[in-house]
């Protein structure tokens, strides 16, 4: 009797620790897939009518767009993109001005198709400090071009947006504020809402500002080691503007996960063509509002 009751304890004892042992390995196995999905774009678009100043979006007028839900997004929808100089740039920054621009563009051409790139082949932080340069105020132009013109494809600021004020509700008695928060920033792969951008985590508080009056949920990193460092985030941030010594070598992962989801042919959106369109031989004979993939690739040309 007692080596039955001993046989059954020790039985149930390693019943216990299988147990126990499936739920860590399962909480294990939990843990490293939600350390994978560490990632996340930002989408800009017009104005929404809720997205208002005093909800944090454009409060200080220097803001070209807001963060747009997935299927709302703007993007280019011509393969070859033109670009150039006009008098007053070439006054200010001369030729080797041009020169750093071209050499942003450059990167963006060496850029692979959207449906064919590893997002595993970018870096989570593109960004380098040349602190001689910080001393001296000194700001990079190529590096302002390329953050520049993410944003024109049709990013936003991913640790600008994060989180994001919808709504909120005031009462009077007590004097409280109730803020409703959305995430706008998406996973590359799975598409689903991420609090994530380049292996970081970001979290937020509700600050209230007086002079211009608004709100904003203002981001910050759980774990600073790699924070802010999207590209698309470089010089779009809602106070200041290029940082004097930052220096960008590219695009971050996450950066191009935006870009792989707005240029993939598996993305269909009704698109009309940007006005002017034609045939090279002349003809109007084409479809202007339909169902249209993503152009997989933009090529820039310099006029």
């Amino acid at each position: 009797m007692l080596l039955f009751l001993k046989s059954f304890f020790l039985v149930a004892v390693g019943l216990v620790l299988f147990t126990l042992g499936v739920r860590f390995g399962f909480a294990l196995l939990a843990t490293i897939i939600l350390a994978l999905k560490v990632s996340a774009f930002s989408l800009l678009g017009p104005f929404e009518e809720w997205q208002t100043p005093a909800l944090g979006y454009n409060p200080l007028g220097n803001e070209v767009g807001a963060p747009k839900n997935l299927g709302e997004e703007y993007r280019w929808n011509v393969p070859v993109i033109t670009y150039g100089f006009d008098e007053s740039f070439m006054d200010y920054f001369g030729v080797l001005g041009v020169a750093a621009v071209d050499d942003a563009f450059f990167y963006l051409n060496a850029l692979p198709t959207a449906s064919a790139a590893e997002l595993g082949n970018f870096s989570i932080d593109s960004r380098r400090f040349n602190f001689r340069a910080q001393a001296e105020n000194i700001v990079d132009l190529k590096s302002v071009a390329l953050g520049l013109m993410i944003e024109q494809l049709g990013l936003a600021n991913p640790e600008r947006y994060v989180w994001c004020l919808r709504d909120r509700e005031a009462f009077s008695q007590p004097a409280i504020t109730n803020y409703y928060v959305v995430n706008r920033n998406f996973d590359p792969e799975s598409l689903l809402p991420s609090p994530f951008i380049n292996e970081t985590r970001y979290s937020y508080s509700v600050f209230e500002w007086a002079t211009p009056q608004f709100a904003d949920a203002g981001e910050y990193a759980v774990d600073p080691e790699h924070s802010y460092a999207s590209a698309a985030g470089q010089f779009t941030q809602l106070y200041g503007g290029p940082e004097p010594g930052l220096f960008l070598n590219g695009i971050t992962r996450d950066d191009f996960g935006g870009l792989k989801y707005l240029l993939s042919s598996n993305n269909i959106n009704v698109e009309i063509l940007p006005v002017g369109t034609g045939a090279k031989d002349g003809s109007t004979n084409f479809v202007n509002f339909a169902l249209r993939p993503g152009v997989e690739k933009l090529k820039f040309e310099k006029i």
